[in-house]
């Protein structure tokens, strides 16, 4: 059943990149590198410029050349790299590695010069993995190599003007999302590369918890005191709100998930929102430390989904410090905090008892100082006046709920690509 429901939703969605291809120009469509996976995301675009190619060229195999130039991608410190050109340079091809080293995307360009002096390119990013959707990163690829100050990019030689730009393939494409993070600030208080977030960050790298033990960790239910607010979880939710874990029984899912998630929140007027059994997690292969969760809805790869960490965690005390991942973003107090996307993003106090502490949530919050968080993120949690009895287990969702909760989160992903 969950097989199926897999294939209908890769289907709908490569059906919909099918229709936007129908849009693209020849020279466009035959600019793709090609992938080693037969599903997988890609972003390809015809872009004219007010000027040369050997400008548009000049500029943009400079930025693929950092490693001579300097020049830093903004959107996730990642690594670009020219791997083959024609004796012209009008056809170029190459890779952007992400910062973290995990993917490798490849890219391809095209260069023809108008009668009229200008330039037009035809390029496209091509994911390797098994990928669905990429949260605009391929068209991050592309962008970055040509965008502007004018965009809040730097630039190297030329500041390139665009005419106009045909998005073809570009299913996700919000260049809001290709400029992360400062690019232009020499001084720095810590001027590394995060290499879990792959983002250039002035942020000192957190520590999770030592000998973390998940059995445990999982084996009550936790109740937020105090908890980050961010676009999956307002602030107006801050009553009532819970997260319980269980292992799914019958061992890892289609995609490796092996913990089904079950939060709990209410509102002020006593509205519930339940996350039922949509949500999934499973320790993160990659990072080699248990105390690193990915977390994600149960039908998406785990390629999407976003961190979970335990930064500290006390069963004989009661308490727990979480984090969506390193804090990347710099306070002018100096202080650190996550975003508030869909990934990413939060920040948590648990404890284990409903009854508020102060004891205990004053010890965790000096706990998350000392990582050097931002504590003005923490908003208190309203656990009294909640319900008595237990809250009802997620049950096992019927097939009509799995595709409504597919369509409404690819209906969430749209609204936030295209507005």
């Amino acid at each position: 059943m969950k097989t199926a429901l897999l294939l209908l939703l890769v289907v709908s969605v490569l059906a919909c990149a099918v229709s936007q291809n129908e849009k693209i120009s020849t020279a466009n469509q035959d600019i793709c590198p090609g992938s080693s996976s037969y599903i997988h995301a890609k972003c390809s675009l015809s872009v004219v410029f007010q000027t040369s190619c050997d400008q548009v060229r000049t500029e943009m195999m400079g930025r693929m050349s950092s490693h001579f130039t300097g020049w830093q991608d903004p959107h996730n410190g990642g690594q670009y790299s020219i791997t083959s050109a024609d004796s012209a340079f009008q056809v170029i091809q190459g890779e952007h590695i992400t910062g973290n080293g995990r993917y490798t995307d490849k890219l391809k360009f095209k260069l023809e010069e108008t009668k009229d002096g200008q330039c037009t390119l035809h390029g496209c990013s091509e994911s390797q993995v098994f990928s669905v959707l990429d949260f605009s990163t391929n068209f991050c690829n592309l962008y970055n190599l040509y965008c502007n100050s004018g965009d809040g990019c730097k630039t190297i030689d030329f500041d390139l003007r665009r005419k106009s730009t045909n998005y073809g393939s570009c299913m996700s494409r919000d260049a809001k999302q290709c400029i992360t993070k400062d690019t232009e600030t020499p001084t720095r208080k810590v001027d590394a590369i995060d290499q879990e977030s792959g983002v250039l960050s002035t942020c000192p790298q957190v520590q999770t918890q030592q000998n973390f033990n998940l059995t445990s960790y999982i084996a009550g239910k936790w109740f937020v005191q105090q908890q980050m607010a961010t676009e999956y979880l307002p602030q107006s939710w801050n009553y009532c709100v819970q997260a319980e874990y269980t292992l799914i029984p019958g061992g890892p899912t289609f995609f490796g998930y092996t913990i089904q998630v079950h939060n709990y929140a209410q509102e002020s007027d006593g509205t519930v929102h339940s996350t039922g059994s949509t949500l999934c997690a499973v320790s993160d292969p990659d990072a080699k430390d248990p105390a690193k969760l990915l977390v994600a809805p149960c039908f998406l790869p785990t390629l999407f989904a976003g961190p979970y960490w335990v930064l500290a965690y006390n069963e004989e005390d009661g308490y727990a410090l979480i984090s969506g991942g390193q804090p990347t973003i710099q306070t002018p107090e100096g202080t650190c905090k996550t975003g508030t996307g869909q990934t990413n993003s939060g920040l948590w106090i648990f404890t284990r008892t409903q009854e508020r502490d102060d004891n205990v949530v004053t010890q965790v919050r000096k706990i998350a100082v000392s990582q050097g968080f931002d504590l003005t993120v923490l908003k208190d949690v309203q656990q009294k006046g909640c319900p008595k009895e237990k809250i009802p287990p997620p049950q096992a969702e019927s097939r009509q709920s799995v595709v409504t909760s597919i369509r409404e989160y690819f209906r969430n992903i749209t609204s936030t690509m295209f507005g």
